[in-house]
């Protein structure tokens, strides 16, 4: 028996002559060198998904950046305004206003309003009253309390 016609397990068969009369023919450097080639094929497979995830992610992260949300209406530019209340005495509130650089230019103790602040019209009419103390305060540079700004935008509405 000759080695072409031999298995690797012992047994004689056709197939497997046939077969290993195909890779007879097929020198040894040219087979390394398509083992090779597969290694480097699948390397450059690697890098190139690699880059494109890190492309992808990277492009992600950039156009989240430039994202800027548009802030509601009743936020003024010019300061802020504070809110203290209590639970058991919801009728008797105690307004600040602060301009853009924490300095408080006004005060107003509100007495017989519930101010609800889930609706929009109490937070656009406390903008207005903000922007009109932070108007004052420009001209004055001095701390006003009590003037009735917010009450007389409040009068005789429930809010």
């Amino acid at each position: 028996m000759t080695p072409a016609e031999s298995t690797f397990d012992g047994t004689n068969s056709s197939d497997t002559t046939a077969c290993v009369s195909l890779f007879k023919n097929i020198p040894t450097k040219r087979f390394a060198s398509l083992t090779f080639n597969t290694e480097i094929m699948k390397a450059i497979f690697k890098l190139i998904l690699v880059t494109a995830v890190y492309m992808i992610v990277a492009s992600g992260l950039y156009a989240q950046k430039n994202i800027r949300t548009k802030d509601p209406r009743w936020i003024s530019d010019k300061g802020f305004w504070q809110i203290e209340s209590n639970i058991n005495t919801p009728d008797k509130n105690i307004v600040y206003f602060y301009n853009k650089e924490n300095t408080l230019i006004y005060k107003e103790h509100l007495d017989g309003v519930v101010l609800n602040l889930a609706k929009k019209r109490v937070k656009m009419r406390l903008k207005k009253a903000l922007e009109t103390a932070i108007h004052a305060w420009n001209r004055d540079r001095t701390l006003q309390n009590d003037q009735q700004l917010i009450s007389v935008l409040f009068k005789n509405e429930d809010f």
